[in-house]
Formats: C-alpha cells, sequence, structure tokens
C-alpha cells in the first residue's frame, strides 16, 4: 500500500466518534508516516451514535494537552467535523463550542440530518435519491444555497468531501470559499470531487486541503487519491498542505 506526501492530516477520527483509534495513536501514527501535523476532528455533537459529546470532548481536550507534551515534534490541533443539519446550513455546533475548537471542519452525513419533517424532505431524502445517480437541478440549487449559507453563517475552515449526497455547483461554492478563505477539501476517502468536479472548482480561485479522513490507523496520511489529482493538474500552489503546517483558519481569525 502506498502512501502519499502531506505536511499535516487534518480530518481525522478516533474512537470518541467511530475511529478505531484513540487520539494518541492517532498522533503516534502520523508521526510514523513523517506527518508534522495532525487534527483530531471526531463527528459533531448532532451525529446520533458517532458523535462527540460535550462530556467526551472535555476528555479530548485534556488528553490532547497532554500529548503536546509528550510529542513536541508534531502539531496536533483539536476540532470537529461538523454535520450540516438544516437546509439553511445550520451546523451542530454553537457559538462556545466554536472558541474552543483548533479547527472547525464542516460536511453532510444522511444521519446527521435535522430530524424534522422539512429537513429530511430537504436534505435526507434528495440524499438518498443522490445516492442512486437521482438529483434534479432545481435540487442541485438547493443543495449549492445551503453550502454557501453554511460558510456564510460560520467561521468553518474545511468543507468536508464537497457534494457527498449533496450533488452542487462547484463554481459557486469554490468562488464563495475563495472569498472567505475556506478550503475545500479533496478526499481520498469519498473519492471527491472528481476530475470533472475539480475542473469547475479549477475556474475559482479557492483553495484546496487534502485529508485522509481516516477512521482506521492505517488510512492516516493515505491521500493517493488527491495527490494524484494535484499531479495531473499541477494545482501543488494552490493545496494548503502539502508544505505547510500553519496556512491561516479561518475559526481563529
Amino acid at each position: 500500500m502506498e502512501f502519499g506526501f502531506i505536511s499535516g492530516d487534518f480530518h481525522t477520527h478516533t474512537v470518541f466518534s467511530h475511529g478505531k483509534g484513540t487520539i494518541e495513536q492517532n498522533v503516534q501514527e502520523a508521526i510514523k508516516r513523517g506527518l508534522k501535523a495532525i487534527a483530531i476532528t471526531d463527528h459533531g455533537f448532532g451525529q446520533p451514535f458517532a458523535g462527540i459529546t460535550p462530556k467526551s470532548f472535555e476528555i479530548m481536550k485534556t488528553q490532547v494537552a497532554d500529548l503536546r507534551i509528550k510529542y513536541p515534534e508534531i502539531r496536533i490541533l483539536l476540532g470537529v467535523e461538523a454535520n450540516i443539519i438544516k437546509k439553511d446550513g445550520t451546523i451542530d455546533l454553537t457559538d462556545e463550542q466554536e472558541k474552543q475548537m483548533d479547527i472547525i471542519l464542516a460536511g453532510y452525513h444522511l444521519s446527521a440530518t435535522k430530524r424534522t419533517v422539512p429537513s429530511l424532505l430537504s436534505l435526507a431524502v434528495p440524499a438518498v435519491f443522490a445516492q442512486m445517480g437521482v438529483c434534479s437541478k432545481g435540487q442541485k440549487r438547493r443543495n449549492t444555497k445551503t453550502y454557501l449559507d453554511a460558510v456564510k453563517k460560520r467561521k468553518i475552515d474545511v468543507i468536508t468531501h464537497p457534494g457527498y449526497l449533496m450533488p452542487i455547483d462547484y463554481v459557486e461554492l469554490g468562488k464563495a470559499c475563495a472569498d472567505l478563505g475556506t478550503y475545500l477539501e479533496i478526499s481520498s476517502r469519498h473519492v471527491i470531487p472528481n476530475e470533472r468536479g475539480l475542473e469547475e472548482l479549477l475556474k475559482t480561485d479557492v483553495k484546496f486541503i487534502i485529508n485522509s479522513d481516516a477512521h482506521e490507523l492505517y488510512q492516516i496520511g493515505h491521500v493517493n487519491y488527491a495527490l494524484r489529482l494535484i499531479d495531473k493538474y499541477h494545482i501543488e500552489d494552490r493545496v494548503v498542505n502539502l508544505n505547510s503546517i500553519d496556512f491561516p483558519l479561518r475559526s481563529k481569525s
């Protein structure tokens, strides 16, 4: 199995959501891969059965503080992969919780959709149809607006696997994220965006981040799909975590 070269992996999960490794194991694995930074970004507070809780997040903060002392050779960020839970772009993160995060990722996950009729009809049902390859132009516009509303409302650093289960207008999202300083993830786990989607994004000035979205230890730093796209389209200068671990984070601005 091949592993790509990035300076840091900023989307990894642990046993605090539905990852397989502890925070320390994720950190140790990142060091083995030669990474200079890792972000612990478990699923958000609104993810049923697989999300963090206020209580578990307090434990995570303590562990990360201790690990920063134990492993000074690597930068450890503690954040969250928040969920877009309503069609108006609402994510499952309060203002107070946001202040405690080093990095904020956000994406759409079917299981985290707000359990209300409007949200289920506007997000969950279309997502099921999208899995079958069915998405109308009108739904695509509505999906795009949901993403746009999310990045305009909240200080989201990274949109994870953009378009996963929610087909979108990549040009519109790319323009908005470029203006706001939100990065778009090229996900090797979900293999998204595909080449056609990336070509659309390249019509904008948006910057990218490539992550593993690791749920198991061996996946940390494994970003070959993203690296192949970067090499094919020669966009190394638009990927923030190829050579740096200190790129700007919108949540901390």
